[in-house]
């Protein structure tokens, strides 16, 4: 027997499916979050609230960004909470260190130190870039289904695309033609691509690394408590429309009849939760194992191909006193080596600053680990915390003597306090080790502009994919994308609840 009902029930708790969730409440759709066992956003150690991960809000004003925030009513919410830094980020290499700055003089400045020679190159490819983007956005701000699947949606997205100016594929010449393959800046503009995508970059110039790099340079912002911050917005709007948000339960298996989801069945008390949509906000191969078999996707795989891991992301914490912290190092740096992105991101770091009380400065630091690698030499990962804090030695020389705490959430290693007087509690560390590592994928078969991958409409029907391997080749901005797009596919089938997308107050802000 069913124990309750909803329209739309979502297996995850990410920020597509949280998108997806808050737009959907908003319009008048019954919708239950279940946590799926996700971990939180951040953990603490001590007085010191930690990030399981560099997060950049990259593209928080975007227009897909903006459209969300409109409709949710969160836009003066947004704007409090955010900031937009004068320096959009900073690149050391071994030769090198760059600040691109959003003002033209200065950034003219820095580059007439570092780069005299092709100073008038990357000029050139900054205003290409944003002009690229700004061709992209005319067809992300559309209300359409991502990758288009129909008839009609594929001949919608097609009329936009012609009016741009986009081939069926968004390749585009070479924005990088004119630096020698050699060339530094060759690395800094791959840089944001491998640590912000959501697909695993091979360094080619493409529609949706260059979309990033302009995103990152140009609409970047910072919030105060990073994502988490927006994720608390999302799951507010959702239990504030009446919405039902279970973060501690997640889903045993999908209820499926007929090859149809039906709903799904709770984990430990095997309870069943009818639906008329289930959507999975969690990865393709999380997914798979809540079916009772996988045949039913091989079709899919036959014609797409299959997610194929590439790289995890690895993520260490550093408390510094900040007399130890550089005055140049900026809030957000890309730090490459002598290998560089030459021979894979696995040589390149990226690292965030925030100042934390007692006048510490937290570093949180990024670097990519290969999955190959990995999984052939599990004890790899308990060399990492001495690799980075290597590497990062020529970035910040006295670091050593000005430690105050040093944690990794996913080595699986106990957190070294060199201040005796932090006691760590496990319980407020929630789950670590190497299982807690993200992932990122390379792709066989990719659509829309070469921006998407997974569709939004599985095999089975009611059941919709919304994570960030619909369209990883925007990064954050795919996976808030994918959450308009499920919505959009949603709400489009039930015209019971047309009436309220038409009335005036749905769009207006208060």
């Amino acid at each position: 027997m069913s124990r309750s009902y909803f329209d739309v029930i979502f297996v995850g708790a990410e920020l597509a499916p949280l998108t997806c969730a808050a737009l959907l409440a908003k319009r008048g759709f019954r919708v239950l979050v279940l946590g799926q066992g996700d971990v939180a956003p951040q953990y603490r150690i001590g007085p010191y609230s930690l990030p399981r991960r560099v997060a950049s809000c990259v593209g928080g004003q975007s227009p897909v960004m903006r459209r969300i925030l409109a409709e949710l009513g969160l836009t003066q919410t947004f704007r409090r909470i955010a900031s937009t830094p004068a320096t959009a980020f900073q690149v050391a290499l071994p030769q090198h260190r760059l600040n691109i700055s959003r003002d033209p003089t200065l950034l003219g400045a820095e580059l007439q130190r570092e780069f005299p020679e092709v100073r008038r190159p990357i000029e050139d490819f900054h205003r290409h870039t944003e002009q690229l983007s700004s061709r992209l956005d005319e067809v992300l701000a559309a209300d359409l289904a991502w990758p288009p699947e129909t008839m009609l949606e594929r001949r919608r997205f097609a009329r936009i695309r012609e009016r741009v100016r986009f081939t069926q594929t968004g390749d585009e010449s070479d924005l990088l033609a004119e630096f020698p393959d050699g060339h530094p800046f060759r690395r800094i503009a791959q840089a944001p691509a491998f640590f912000e995508g959501a697909a695993a970059s091979d360094g080619r110039p493409t529609l949706g690394s260059m979309h990033m790099y302009n995103n990152l340079y140009s609409r970047n912002v910072w919030l105060e408590d990073g994502l988490s911050g927006l994720r608390e917005l999302l799951l507010d709007r959702i239990r504030s429309h009446s919405g039902e948000v279970r973060l501690d339960e997640r889903a045993a298996a999908l209820v499926l009849k007929r090859g149809r989801a039906h709903g799904v069945y709770l984990f430990g008390s095997g309870s069943e939760i009818s639906a008329n949509f289930v959507v999975a906000g969690v990865e393709i191969s999380s997914l798979l194992r809540l079916l009772p078999d996988r045949s039913v996707f091989e079709e899919l795989f036959e014609r797409i191909g299959e997610p194929q891991l590439r790289h995890y992301r690895y993520t260490l914490n550093l408390v510094v006193d900040t007399r130890g912290i550089p005055r140049g190092l900026e809030r957000d740096m890309y730090f490459v080596g002598d290998q560089g992105l030459r021979a894979g991101p696995e040589h390149a770091l990226h690292i965030q600053r925030h100042d934390v009380e007692g006048g510490r400065t937290l570093l949180c630091v990024e670097t990519l680990l290969s999955a190959a690698q990995l999984n052939s030499q599990p004890e790899y990962i308990l060399t990492m915390r001495n690799r980075v804090r290597h590497s990062l030695r020529d970035l910040v020389p006295f670091m050593d003597r000005h430690l105050v705490l040093v944690d990794s959430p996913h080595d699986g290693l106990a957190p070294e306090c060199i201040d005796t007087q932090l006691t760590p509690r496990m319980e407020q560390l929630g789950r670590r080790g190497p299982l807690t590592l993200p992932a990122t994928y390379s792709f066989p078969v990719t659509s829309a502009l070469n921006l998407c991958a997974l569709p939004t409409r599985g095999p089975i029907r009611k059941l919709l994919l919304c994570n960030g391997q619909v369209a990883p080749g925007l990064g954050l901005e795919g996976e808030l994308l994918s959450g308009c797009s499920t919505a959009h596919v949603i709400t489009k089938s039930d015209r019971s609840r047309a009436w309220m997308r038409r009335r005036p107050w749905s769009k207006v802000e208060f």
